[in-house]
């Protein structure tokens, strides 16, 4: 920054001791000499005048410099940002997926509760009708016995 300084300082005071030679070689050929104290002063009003203007143009850069870090650091954040929603994004679609499972499996999971209640009043109604059977089996069982035993009665006596 200094060096930066120095070399706007030399240029400015080359640029003022050209004038001021350039001024004495070609200047006005009027009737008397040109007040050197003017002249010499003029030029340091002109000095005065560049490095003004470069302070301001170092605080102008300095500014912008910090607009500039100030940019990046901003830039940086919203990238972060941008990752931090791609992820939540990408978490959000294997939660949704999670959930349609979890959905589908509950679905799955009432279609077997009403298959087991199917089942059941269906092994109900075959117990019903087992115990039915079971009964008509005993009476023709006793039936048969019956028979069983009249047939041998009748064979007794005739022997």
């Amino acid at each position: 920054m200094k060096s930066y300084k120095i070399i706007v300082g030399l240029i400015a005071l080359g640029f003022a001791v050209g004038m001021f030679g350039g001024y004495r070689i070609w200047g006005p050929t009027e009737k008397g000499k040109t007040d050197i104290r003017q002249l010499l002063q003029q030029v340091n009003d002109e000095v005065a005048l560049i490095e003004s203007k470069n302070k301001e143009l170092t605080g102008s850069l300095e500014s912008s410099r910090e607009a500039i870090n100030a940019s990046e650091a901003l830039r940086k954040e919203n990238q972060d940002l941008k990752d931090q929603l791609k992820v939540a994004y990408q978490e959000k679609q294997e939660l949704e997926s999670t959930l349609e499972e979890a959905r589908a499996k509950e679905r799955d999971a009432g279609n077997q509760t009403e298959d087991r209640k199917k089942i059941g009043s269906t092994i109900d109604e075959l117990n019903a009708r087992i115990s039915v059977l079971e009964n008509e089996n005993r009476e023709l069982k006793s039936v048969i016995d019956n028979v069983s035993e009249i047939t041998q009665r009748k064979e007794v006596p005739g022997r």
